[in-house]
């Protein structure tokens, strides 16, 4: 659908006639979309009241269907009133010229659906295949679209790409579910987990770095539902990351000072080493002085810390506040070639010790410090 165009344009002359005092005007030509879907696209214009041709109506995009009933998932929408549910405006049945019964669903008018991000190099991610603000800004949108859905008691059970509408105003995007069905009785907490693992799914051929690999995974597995999807770091701006190391840091610092480990031997630091996928909120203090072992990207001059989870976090603070410092005047040409591949700091770190900044961001969310 084209932007900023009249859905006017073009209009069937007969009405047709929904409810009786609403009348659902459609543009008998389709709308093509970006990718292909089983759907078919409409403009179409929403009347109501005794004085139809004196009413100017409501631009809609509408959907035709012929197996799918209108009517049930209008019933369903007509329950919400959320910025990330699609506002719904009326629905119509028909028997064309195939002797099928056509139903149509008249929405808040939109030009993509999310199969348009649900693609490789797509817009979804950056060169490097990190998601971009964007697309970050969308699937928070989808999470709390979910979870209005899941408290009314509603879910997802077969979850694509084009049942999420992406509206566009000006130079942001916002995403509207508008798919979904009432839980089955003694089934719904099994269905509404299912939607988290389906988001996941959803987004596996989006992500291809081993950050977003790691989101996908523990979502699909069923170990990260609802906002917790969003404070993993794949989801995160690179400003938020910097500013979760810089916040665990200072907590350490305040909670967990080094004065209050040095009972420990420097022989037993060296034999005890950390395994981060270990790592937990509960044991902070008996992990913070373990040995750890990381490599920092080879154009980086890192300041020097000891080699523990507290050296990591330290390190890091010191390069985040003081990155100019740490970026050489002059590089080689290996340096160099490394820069352009990595493009950025986030992305340079992630590729020399990724594992370990993601199991610290998870240690945030424990600590319920980036709340």
């Amino acid at each position: 659908m084209e932007p900023g165009k009249d859905p006017s344009d073009g209009l069937a002359t007969q009405p047709i006639e929904v409810d009786g005092f609403m009348s659902l005007v459609i543009n008998p030509t389709s709308v093509q979309m970006p990718y292909p879907s089983k759907l078919s696209y409409h403009r179409g214009i929403v009347k109501s009241g005794s004085t139809l041709d004196k009413v100017e109506g409501c631009r809609s995009t509408v959907l035709e269907m012929v197996k799918e009933c209108a009517e049930e998932l209008y019933s369903s929408l007509i329950q919400f009133a959320h910025p990330c549910v699609i506002k719904i405006l009326g629905h119509a049945n028909r028997i064309k010229e195939d002797n099928c019964s056509h139903t149509y669903l008249a929405l808040e008018i939109f030009e993509n659906t999310f199969a348009v991000y649900t693609r490789k190099q797509g817009p979804a991610t950056d060169q490097n295949g990190r998601f971009t603000e964007e697309f970050i800004a969308l699937i928070s949108d989808v999470v709390h679209g979910m979870e209005e859905l899941h408290s009314m008691h509603h879910c997802c059970p077969v979850l694509k790409d084009d049942d999420i509408a992406v509206i566009r105003k000006g130079d942001s995007a916002s995403a509207k579910i508008w798919r979904f069905k009432k839980c089955v009785a003694g089934k719904e907490e099994r269905q509404k987990d299912g939607d988290w693992v389906r988001l996941g799914v959803m987004m596996f051929e989006v992500g291809w770095n081993g950050e977003s690999r790691d989101l996908v995974d523990q979502m699909r597995r069923g170990k990260l539902k609802g906002r917790s999807i969003l404070k993993h770091s794949a989801l995160l701006t690179v400003r938020k990351k910097f500013q979760n190391v810089l916040e665990l840091n200072f907590h350490i610092s305040v909670y967990y000072p080094e004065e209050s480990n040095q009972d420990k031997s420097n022989e037993d630091e060296s034999k005890d080493e950390l395994d981060v996928s270990e790592l937990c909120a509960a044991n902070l203090n008996t992990y913070l002085d373990k040995k750890l072992v990381w490599s920092t990207p080879g154009w980086m001059n890192a300041p020097v810390t000891k080699q523990t989870l507290r050296g990591f976090v330290k390190q890091l603070r010191i390069v985040f506040e003081h990155e100019v410092k740490h970026i050489p005047p002059k590089l080689t040409k290996e340096d160099i070639s490394q820069l352009k591949k990595e493009k950025d700091l986030d992305h340079s770190l992630q590729a020399s010790c990724g594992n370990i900044i993601r199991a610290v961001h998870m240690l945030m969310n424990e600590l319920k410090l980036n709340n």
